[in-house]
Parts: C-alpha cells; structure tokens; sequence
C-alpha cells in the first residue's frame, strides 16, 4: 500500500508529462514504466522508492532515444 494516497495521481500525471515532453504515446510510456518497474523489483530489497526509480529510468531511456520511433 502506498504511504501517500494521492501517490497513483501523482504517477499518472509524471508519465502524461513523460509522454508529452518525449513525444511519445501514453499507452507505451505506461507500457515501458511498468517493465522497468518489474524489473527493478526483482532485485529490489527495499521497495519504497521503485516507480521513483523506474520513472528515471524510463525517462532517460525515453529522451536519450527520442528520434527513433519505436523502443523495445
């Protein structure tokens, strides 16, 4: 359970912001965090801060590959 109850809004909105600012469909960006998510959190011994994490992630993989048109 998340420590702050408007956490999944405050998600949403980084990942439209995420979207738009990539040029990207919201949809994939979704698609994209929530794979990295996983991914972290099969290594993770603490969870507490892996959609920070994954958000980075996904952001830098996002932006660093931002004229090609699809990413997997």
């Amino acid at each position: 359970m998340s420590a702050m109850p408007n956490a999944g809004a405050d998600q949403s909105q980084a990942l439209e912001a995420l979207a738009a600012q990539a040029q990207r469909n919201l949809d994939d960006v979704r698609q994209l965090y929530e794979c990295e998510r996983q991914a972290l959190a099969a290594e993770a011994r603490v969870s507490s801060f892996l959609s920070i994490f994954a958000l980075r992630n996904v952001r830098a993989r996002l932006l660093e590959n931002k004229d090609e048109p699809a990413l997997h």
